[in-house]
């Protein structure tokens, strides 16, 4: 799952009790991105409307890849020694890259999330269906 729609989800559950008597729902319009930087920025509807009635929604950043926090920097991508896989000029930079064969699992639909556990195995997710077979197609 996106950031955008895990923030998108957790504004909805905030209405909750109201859906669950709620005849009529409606979210206000979210712009397309129309470009790079809007791709990347966090938008998210700024109201719902439940039968007729408007109620504002949003959501609140915690954090964003790379704010420090306390003694560690969030979501940095670090080497098997722990370092900070990063280029002299900060800038991150891939190091090595090889395909995941999920196929004597079943597969996967839209793989995301994936990292290596410190035992060098690939933990990953899917971010829909849990049997990508019935995906095929």
């Amino acid at each position: 799952m996106t950031r955008r729609r895990r923030l998108l989800f957790a504004s909805a559950l905030a209405t909750l009790p109201a859906l669950a008597q709620a005849g009529e729902i409606a979210f206000a319009p979210v712009p397309i991105a129309a470009d790079d930087a809007a791709k990347r920025q966090v938008i998210a509807t700024s109201s719902v409307t439940i039968n007729g009635t408007e109620y504002p929604i949003g959501y609140t950043v915690l954090a964003s890849s790379g704010d420090r926090i306390g003694d560690g920097v969030f979501a940095a991508l670090k080497d098997r020694q722990g370092d900070l896989v990063r280029s002299a000029d900060g800038a991150l930079k891939a190091v090595s890259t090889k395909p995941v064969d999920s196929s004597a699992y079943g597969g996967l639909r839209a793989p995301c999330a994936g990292a290596v556990t410190r035992w060098t195995t690939h933990l990953g997710s899917d971010e829909h269906s849990a049997d990508a077979r019935g995906h095929v197609g």
